[in-house]
């Protein structure tokens, strides 16, 4: 479907016929036009004429024939158009065309044409109304084409638009600028057919607003250009439509401030404007506004620099704006560089009145009237009109000093900032009369001498007194004063000096005696520091001339700054202190003070050496004799020894010394305390440890059990505080031999007798902790007689053999024994034992050997009897024949030491059942008669000699047969 002019493709097969080509086409009976390009199975045409309605589409093939698609072509209704508006314009005016169709069966309209100019844009679409942006054309009337997506086109009236002449820019005033700059453009036809002008372009970028047109003059604000660039200047009349003036706009650099000085301040601060282009075109400022109010005064602008008076601001502002305001208009803003400080005040004038040098302090609020940098300060000061001498100044306070003053007199206070600002107080100062000094007492000294000054309106108008020179040397210290009485000590000035006295008050406020009222005397002259070091407690003689400073006694001595702790003796030369503690090492001077307060100094003549110090004391407690070791460093006090020594306020032994460990006894204490460990040179010096020191309670031994023994008595100790503040017990001495030490603790302690040398008897027991205290329980222990060995019966043997020892003691005070050794072996059993006889069967030993007999009572008492006895080579069978039989066979018995230590056979076992008789014995063959015994009984033989020693066959057995 379509309509005239839509481009149709037909698509098929044998379109041609079977001829070559299509020579023609109609569409619902109407003729059209085939275009370029068919072929026998594609053709494009387009209907040339319109009759509404469907019908067929007919091919006409050059050989005549006729390819027909019946129904398959709708003719539309015509596109038409019925509106323009407007209906005139120039290039750029925007036109609204109404009708209907103007699809013309197609989706959309692809171009619009104003005679022979294509639409600079179509805006809006569809099938009855559009919107374009004109195109400029060739002024008269022409037609309007539209033409679809499809080819299907439609065309107004011949007279449907009409082109204008195209409106021209003659010239602008300024052709130059930056934002804010008012432009005015003068031209012909500038509303290009419309009524007025919409806006207006400046090198591309959009004017501010336009305050007024014709179509001859527009006039508009310059908006903001980033750039400086030159561009067109483009007028856009309500209708869209433009005049352009190519190239006639130059936008002028931006304005750059560099610096602001100062950048904060107050009402009449002169401010300075640096920058570059500042006035952007202009030739001149003429108006300027920080922190968003007009400043008082332009005193002059460039592009570089502008100088302003600010304008009083009754609020302060926070980092606000500065713009700049050219005579072309521009404008240049710039936010976050001026601050209006709030406006300055003055709060308070202290004091209100006063005479030459009266200080005088001014407090208020931004007193530097908002100046910064080098403006911040204050420039001059008035008080009752007369120019003060400025002391300091910040921006809450500002000090100076009242001028000489004329006659009496009372005005404002005025400052005038750096700036310029002024700041006036609505407190008035007075200049009052001036006191004077009328006696002196004495009237000369040295340095510390007490002088007493008496007169009127001595504090000059102040509350106190400040300072006062004597001969031109300020005070050493002010001890008292009122409006008639000042008391100072005097400074140090040179001997023989005379001048007057000035008397300073806390004004500033000055008087004086008007001749030389005062003299300086001779000073002390140092002879001699003896010693010229130390520390704590050092003993120190002082030698010099006029030591008292004209008095009569010391009042106070100094070394290195630090009050002595006593002063021992004293007359007109030498004077005997103690020093007293210095917490670091230093070099100072030494002073002495007399009763008339004079001084002498002696500069850099004593020396505090590191004090001692005591870094360890081991133990830290303990009892009565307990040896102690002080660690640490300069413990001699910088003297030559350490001569004396206590412990909690107790004195103790010095056993050894140097200047960094001191061995001491502790003495007895009676009670339990903790105390200072204090070290005395013989300088005096002494070194302190604070509370370093415990005695701990005394030990006490409650019980030695058992109460009577000889060396190897075990003995067990029990009692309380047994280690006496020590770690370890290091001897116990039971009735006077040192015993051995097992184990010990605070509560227990067991020890083995020594061996005694000398008579038996009761004594005491005594134990000493590794700290050396020591505690004793008289008569506490009985050392009885040595048991001894006598006789050994037999002195040899082997495993077996039964050993009688006999001799006297040899219980050793216990009930039983708990061991007997021969010769290294442990007895295989006591049989019996009694203080004079001992019965053992002996052990059995790996091979010959002889040793010591011993004998270990339970309570660990021993007896030894050197090399008593003798283990023999072992007895050995090698062989008996013969091995087996029954009742009554008789069997020989070969081996080697087969009597083992005795003289005969006493017995013999064969398998465990007793031989029937033994027929004869030697150390090398025992003959024997086996006994009765069970049949298949299989054992060994043992023999048994009459020394108890037995002796048994390990290879062979023997084995019983069946009687016969």
């Amino acid at each position: 479907r379509g309509q005239v002019g839509t481009i149709v493709t037909i698509t098929g097969d044998s379109l041609f016929g079977g001829g070559s080509s299509i020579t023609g086409v109609t569409f619902n009976g109407v003729g059209g036009s085939v275009l370029p390009g068919a072929n026998d199975s594609y053709v494009v045409a387009r209907p040339e004429s319109a009759v509404n309605g469907t019908g067929d589409v007919v091919l006409f093939a050059n050989t005549g024939a006729e390819v027909s698609g019946l129904g398959q072509w709708t003719h539309l209704k015509e596109s038409e158009i019925t509106d323009l508006t407007p209906n005139f314009g120039q290039g750029g005016t925007i036109v609204t065309i109404r009708g209907s169709n103007f699809f013309g069966g197609g989706s959309y309209i692809q171009s619009v044409h104003f005679g022979y100019s294509a639409v600079a844009n179509i805006t809006f679409q569809n099938q009855s109304f559009l919107t374009v942006v004109v195109a400029d054309g060739v002024p008269g009337n022409t037609t309007v084409t539209l033409q679809a997506d499809t080819g299907a086109s439609t065309t107004s009236d011949e007279d449907a638009w009409e082109y204008l002449t195209v409106g021209n820019v003659t010239f602008l005033d300024p052709a130059f600028g930056q934002n804010g700059t008012i432009v005015s453009i003068y031209g012909v036809d500038l509303f290009g057919g419309g009524v007025a002008v919409a806006t207006v372009y400046l090198a591309g970028v959009e004017v501010t607003s336009v305050l007024s047109g014709t179509t001859n003059h527009v006039r508009v604000v310059a908006a903001i250009s980033e750039l400086d660039i030159r561009g067109d200047v483009v007028v856009v009349a309500d209708t869209g439509a433009t005049t352009t003036a190519a190239g006639a706009w130059e936008y002028v650099r931006k304005a750059v401030l560099n610096e602001v000085t100062p950048p904060i301040g107050a009402g009449l601060s002169l401010v300075r404007l640096l920058g570059d282009f500042l006035l952007q075109g202009g030739s001149s400022a003429t108006s300027v506004s920080l922190g968003g109010i007009p400043v008082r005064e332009i005193i002059s602008s460039n592009a570089t620099i502008i100088e302003v008076i600010a304008n009083y601001s009754a609020d302060a502002v926070f980092n606000g704006s500065i713009t700049i305001v050219s005579n072309s208009g521009a404008t240049a803003h710039f936010e976050s560089r001026w601050s209006y400080v709030a406006p300055p005040t003055i709060t308070n004038v202290s004091p209100v009145s006063g005479r030459e040098g009266t200080l005088v302090t001014i407090v208020g609020e931004r007193l530097f009237g908002g100046g910064t940098g080098h403006l911040a300060n204050v420039a001059s000061v008035y008080l009752a009109g007369e120019e003060a001498s400025i002391l300091n100044t910040s921006r809450s306070q500002v000090v100076v000093a009242a001028a000489p003053e004329g006659a009496s007199t009372t005005g404002i206070v005025e400052i005038v900032a750096a700036n310029g600002a002024y700041i006036r107080s609505n407190d008035t100062w007075t200049y009052v009369n001036r006191g004077s000094i009328d006696n002196v007492f004495p009237q000369s000294g040295v340095l510390g001498t007490r002088v007493t000054l008496y007169g009127s309106e001595l504090l000059g108008g102040g509350t106190e007194v400040v300072d006062v020179s004597l001969a031109g040397v300020s005070q050493d210290s002010i001890v008292f004063f009122n409006d008639t009485m000042v008391i100072i000590r005097s400074g140090k000035g040179n001997t023989g000096t005379n001048g007057r006295i000035v008397i300073t008050s806390n004004t500033g406020a000055i008087v004086f005696t008007t001749n030389d009222t005062w003299r300086f005397l001779p000073e002390a002259n140092l002879t001699s520091v003896v010693p010229s070091f130390g520390q704590q407690g050092t003993e120190v003689i002082i030698y010099a001339d006029v030591l008292l400073s004209y008095g009569t006694a010391p009042t106070s001595v100094s070394l290195c700054g630090i009050e002595v702790a006593s002063i021992n003796a004293f007359n007109a030369t030498s004077i005997t202190v103690t020093a007293n503690s210095s917490e670091i090492a230093l070099t100072g001077d030494v002073v002495v003070e007399s009763d008339t307060g004079g001084r002498a100094v002696f500069s850099s003549a004593w020396e505090y050496r590191a004090q001692g110090l005591i870094t360890g004391i081991v133990p830290g407690s303990g009892q009565g004799g307990s040896e102690v070791l002080v660690i640490g460093s300069n413990l001699r006090g910088h003297g030559s020894t350490v001569t004396t020594a206590s412990l909690a306020g107790t004195e103790a032994i010095v056993i050894a010394e140097s200047n960094t460990l001191v061995r001491l006894r502790a003495g007895a204490s009676s009670v339990v305390k903790t105390g200072d460990v204090v070290l005395t040179a013989n300088t005096g010096a002494f070194v302190t440890l604070r509370d370093g020191w415990q005695y701990v309670t005394a030990a006490n031994i409650t019980s030695v059990q058992p109460t009577s023994g000889q060396v190897g008595t075990r003995v067990t100790l029990t009692g309380t505080d047994l280690l006496m503040g020590g770690s370890t017990i290091t001897s116990v001495i039971l009735a006077g031999t040192p015993s051995i030490i097992l184990s010990s603790n605070s509560s227990l302690i067991t020890v083995q007798a020594g061996l005694r040398i000398g008579a038996s008897g009761v004594a005491d027991v005594t134990v000493v902790a590794n700290t050396g205290a020591s505690a004793t329980a008289v008569g506490a222990w009985t050392y009885i007689n040595a048991g001894d060995i006598d006789g050994v019966s037999p002195p040899s043997g082997h495993f077996g053999t039964i050993v009688t020892i006999t001799g006297s003691n040899l219980l050793m005070g216990a009930t039983e024994l708990a061991l007997v050794s021969l010769a290294g072996v442990a007895a295989h059993n006591i049989s019996s034992a009694t203080e004079n006889v001992v019965v053992v069967v002996a052990g059995a030993s790996d091979g010959p050997s002889v040793g010591d007999i011993a004998i270990t009572a339970t309570t660990g008492a021993f007896i030894t009897q050197t090399l008593a006895w003798t283990y023999e080579t072992p007895a050995q069978i090698t062989s008996f024949t013969p091995v087996e039989g029954q009742f009554g066979t008789v069997i020989q018995v070969i081996g080697t030491g087969l009597l083992m230590g005795g003289t005969r056979i006493q017995s013999a076992y064969i398998a465990g059942y007793e031989v029937y008789r033994i027929l004869n014995s030697s150390g090398e063959s025992v003959y024997i008669m086996a006994g009765s015994a069970p049949t298949n009984t299989t054992g060994t033989i043992t023999l048994e000699a009459n020394s108890g020693a037995l002796v048994s066959a390990s290879n062979t057995t023997w084995t019983y047969l069946d009687a016969g």
